[in-house]
């Protein structure tokens, strides 16, 4: 990766300067798509949160008391009736956690019928917010102690340099009635459910909704097919939720109603709101931020720092503790895929590497046949991916990639050797330096900024795909390579058996070269 100019550079690092300082007291709103809808987190209130990385650590507040929920209630209806306008129908409901689902099912639908029609009726119930009390939430014994003996590295790398106060949540029931009508009959239909549905969103008893007896008259047309989908309802409220005929819609829409509002704390989240911990009270007192400090750098004259530039410092050092620690780790995990995929590899048999493709997570298996020919051959010290080998790719090819062998390569000859160095030289050179400064002198991240720190300030270090490059001495913006792409899609690997790649490539005993003018790679 390289920039051409100035002005890329600038710009980006400016954005970067910017974006990790603009959390304040105020708190700020989440609510990108790796929080809204996403049921592999769980950000209970008085966890930490990096906003660098989004993620989560422990929970470090007592949250015990909180304000209570308010709901908001609605009940939305669309219907599509072509599978060219399918998808502009259907975004109207984007900003749903249901979204997703409505628009798989409807897409599947269509692919077996193409001249179907779908009523959609959606019912969202809005929860906001789930709060914790300014005068509540202490922190923990264990985390207080940590404070008051000052050791905030270790409260950093615990709690995280925010922590949640505020969440959002929505409980989304959904009904997709799917029919097989004459274009002439569609609307009448729709406006039948349109008229029945409105004594049960205006009515001001829920339980007293309209008579729905008589209206089977669905019943006489060819096909008339109802699927319904929860998402974040109180599991011991909630009823079947089975829709079988249009006679059945009312009461199931009133269980799942009364499903989604029996607890304020179930629900799918739709935001979080994050504050820094030099907002909260408990903390501001434990680690002394109400008073100035100063201090005496290299004998010279004392510096004052002001209180608030104790906030600034310690909410723009947490951060970047966490952007760099994300890329440590990121590393790490990267490493550590290669050596288990590798290890995998090598325990094949040259038969199975030859004749086996490697399934891709990402996708499902290409048609054999289409990409039996398009095998790259096997040349030592080319590394090159071929132009299909991102989507599948065989599995001798896939070892050869990742063992990526250099004789007498001065980082190691093989793949793994180097990016070992690569990550050790990153921590060695970069990360250890930079927090000593941190742990050596705990009130550094109080006084001072690692914006001004030579340890710190190499902004190379701190971006995307940067590695450690050892002839330089110095952070590159380079990447892992193209082996990351690779263990992405392909590892742990699993071997799909291929008769037209049996028919390719023969193999008999240990050592025969992989295909065809590659003599020079063999195992």
């Amino acid at each position: 990766m390289s920039f051409k100019g100035h002005f890329a550079p600038r710009m980006l690092l400016l954005a970067y300067l910017l974006l990790p300082n603009g959390v304040d007291s105020r708190g700020t709103v989440i609510n990108d798509i790796n929080v809204r809808g996403n049921k592999d987190m769980l950000p209970n209130l008085g966890r930490g949160y990096s906003l660098s990385s989004g993620g989560l650590f422990g929970t470090c507040v007592d949250t015990e008391e909180a304000v209570e929920t308010t709901y908001d209630y609605r009940l939305d209806g669309i219907y599509i009736h072509a599978q060219s306008t399918a998808a502009s129908d259907i975004e109207a409901l984007s900003n749903s956690v249901s979204y997703y689902w409505i628009n798989e099912k409807v897409q599947a639908a269509y692919a077996v019928r193409s001249s179907n029609h779908f009523i959609v009726l959606q019912m969202v119930i809005d929860k906001y917010y789930t709060t914790m009390a300014d005068d509540q939430g202490a922190l923990g014994d264990n985390i207080l102690f940590m404070i008051k003996n000052r050791d905030y590295l270790e409260f950093v790398v615990t709690c995280g340099p925010t922590y949640i106060r505020s969440q959002r949540k929505s409980s989304e029931f959904v009904v997709i009635m799917e029919h097989e009508w004459d274009d002439q009959d569609y609307s009448y239909f729709y406006n039948l459910i349109n008229a029945d549905l409105n004594g049960f969103t205006a009515g001001s008893n829920i339980d007293n909704g309209p008579d729905f007896s008589g209206a089977s008259t669905f019943a006489a047309y060819s096909s008339f097919f109802i699927q319904c989908a929860s998402f974040g309802l109180d599991i011991d409220d909630a009823g079947p939720f089975i829709v079988p005929t249009y006679d059945d819609l009312l009461p199931v829409l009133e269980d799942a109603f009364a499903a989604a509002t029996a607890n304020p704390d179930t629900g799918m989240i739709r935001s979080l709101e994050v504050v820094p911990w030099t907002s909260h009270l408990e903390f501001q007192y434990a680690a002394d931020l109400q008073r100035r400090m100063f201090v005496n750098e290299d004998g010279g004259a004392m510096r004052v720092v002001p209180p608030m530039m104790k906030h600034f410092n310690f909410m723009s050092n947490t951060e970047h503790i966490q952007v760099v620690m994300g890329l440590m780790y990121g590393m790490i995990g990267a490493v550590n895929k290669l050596i288990e995929c590798s290890t995998i590899l090598w325990k094949q048999d040259l038969k199975t590497l030859q004749h086996s493709w490697v399934r891709n997570s990402n996708y499902k298996l290409h048609t054999d046949p289409a990409w039996a020919a398009a095998v790259p051959t096997i040349v030592a010290g080319n590394f090159t991916l071929g132009p299909t080998e991102g989507d599948v790719i065989q599995g001798a090819r896939l070892k050869h990639l990742l063992d990526a062998e250099i004789s007498g390569n001065a980082d190691g000859d093989y793949l793994q050797q180097r990016v070992i160095r690569q990550t050790r030289g990153y921590i060695d050179n970069y990360i250890t330096p930079c927090f000593t400064n941190f742990y050596m002198e705990d009130t550094k991240l109080f006084t001072h900024n690692w914006m001004d720190l030579s340890t710190c300030n190499n902004l190379l270090c701190q971006m995307p795909d940067t590695v450690w490059d050892s002839s330089t001495r110095n952070c590159t913006l380079d990447g892992m390579g193209d082996w990351t792409t690779l263990t992405g899609n392909y590892c742990p690997p699993e071997f799909v058996p291929s008769v037209h790649l049996e028919g390719l490539f023969s193999s008999t005993t240990d050592g025969v070269s992989f295909g065809s003018g590659d003599a020079a790679w063999t195992f």
